[in-house]
């Protein structure tokens, strides 16, 4: 499995303690917010990660968990798709892609599980969201973002793809789980998804984020299958997030501790009645 970690981004919602690092430096629990994602990549499966860095990227050090580092020169004025554009490479057209935001954490559970998913592109959603929004936000529908199903299939194990992505929202009813920074790409559609960036518009594409690069694979008619699961990963925006982590990651207890394994409800149809 390669991966690619997008990590380009000032991170200025943190506030300017962040601005000297780069939002992956971030410190949690004693070490860089980098060092807890590469432990998570390497223990499910990473062959190959390259990290894609921008804002000050001197700043980051070799580790031997990364294979290289592409320096997005334009970071400042592009957009998470952009970065990986950049990073992309058609003698890697066969190969596994998992594409993971910088600033999200999960258990490495999430990803094997991601992995055994059918479809050429998959995605993780978290159906416990609600709670760690009303922990980080006064208003959770603030930041939230729609996301809807459809079924894959109905079988012994359930399949369900992705119907809607990535719309503001008024009411909780659409949202069926929020994105987690993490998406498989393998088969044929990675060579696919290349080819689409690569026929966009420079200014089109520099615009895209990953739910709106998302949104347009369903209107092309891809099928993205959708993970779900309960907790067990995180998301950096404001500096009130790290207070929130250092001081809930404390508790064994805490659904959404990065460190414990993600519950695996028995289907989405129990998950929607639920």
């Amino acid at each position: 499995m390669q991966v690619i970690i997008l990590a380009a981004g000032r991170g200025s919602r943190l506030g300017a303690r962040a601005q000297p690092l780069p939002k992956c430096l971030t410190p949690l629990r004693g070490r860089a917010w980098l060092d807890w994602q590469l432990d998570a990549l390497l223990a499910a499966g990473a062959t190959t990660i390259t990290l894609v860095s921008g804002h000050a990227a001197e700043r980051i050090e070799p580790r031997a968990a990364i294979t290289r580092i592409i320096h997005h020169a334009v970071w400042a004025e592009t957009g998470p798709v952009a970065s990986l554009y950049s990073a992309l490479d058609p003698h890697d057209d066969d190969q596994e892609l998992l594409v993971a935001y910088a600033d999200c954490l999960w258990h490495p559970d999430w990803i094997v599980r991601l992995r055994e998913a059918a479809a050429g592109i998959a995605m993780s959603s978290d159906l416990a969201w609600s709670l760690l929004w009303r922990e980080r936000f006064v208003d959770p529908l603030a930041d939230a973002e729609s996301l809807r199903l459809r079924p894959l299939s109905i079988d012994e194990r359930e399949r369900w793809a992705l119907r809607e992505i990535g719309s503001r929202v008024r009411d909780a009813s659409a949202i069926e789980g929020q994105f987690m920074g993490l998406v498989r790409i393998c088969g044929s559609a990675r060579k696919r998804l290349r080819e689409r960036l690569q026929s966009m518009p420079d200014d089109a594409r520099n615009k895209l984020d990953m739910t709106a690069l998302l949104s347009l694979r369903i209107v092309s008619g891809e099928d993205i299958e959708v993970v779900s699961g309960v907790g067990a990963w995180i998301e950096l925006d404001h500096a009130s997030d790290l207070a929130l982590y250092e001081r809930m990651s404390a508790d064994t207890a805490w659904l959404h501790d990065w460190r414990q394994p993600p519950r695996w409800p028995p289907g989405q149809m129990a998950q929607r009645a639920a």
